[in-house]
């Protein structure tokens, strides 16, 4: 499946910390799992936003209470970077593939967790989201 940069304006969370699918004690769902195959890329789904720097302490308990969890229930989840300077906010979640990816937009949890941020007033325009295929890592060891 061939995903080029997608934006959209559909909201999501956070600010602040590295989150990993070990973190949530049942291991990553391999590339070769139900939501992807040996030949799909992992995905990087980025999700911007600008927040009201006054309510900045709400906004990171909101990611952390209600993104983070609804995040890790998703199948094909593998984890996320919380990431922001002054107002601008960044999460960067990565995915098995483009499937699992797509099956967030249409989850139910997903959709009432982003209900209630919209709700919570702290989310200044723009939002959006870049769908990206990962290409290549490297991390030192």
């Amino acid at each position: 499946m061939q995903h080029d940069s997608v934006k959209s304006e559909v909201p999501s969370r956070a600010s602040g910390g590295i989150h990993s699918a070990a973190d949530r004690g049942t291991g990553a769902e391999s590339a070769e799992g139900s939501t992807g195959s040996p030949d799909a890329p992992m995905i990087l789904r980025l999700w911007r936003t600008r927040i009201v720097l006054a309510r900045e302490s709400e906004y990171q308990r909101f990611a952390n209470e209600r993104s983070l969890p609804m995040f890790r229930s998703q199948s094909g989840f593998l984890g996320l970077y919380f990431s922001g300077s002054g107002e601008e906010r960044v999460v960067v979640t990565v995915w098995t593939s483009g499937s699992a990816a797509e099956a967030l937009e249409v989850s139910p949890t997903y959709l009432s967790t982003v209900a209630a941020i919209q709700e919570q007033g702290f989310l200044r325009p723009p939002q959006s989201v870049e769908v990206l295929e990962i290409q290549g890592t490297t991390f030192p060891t």
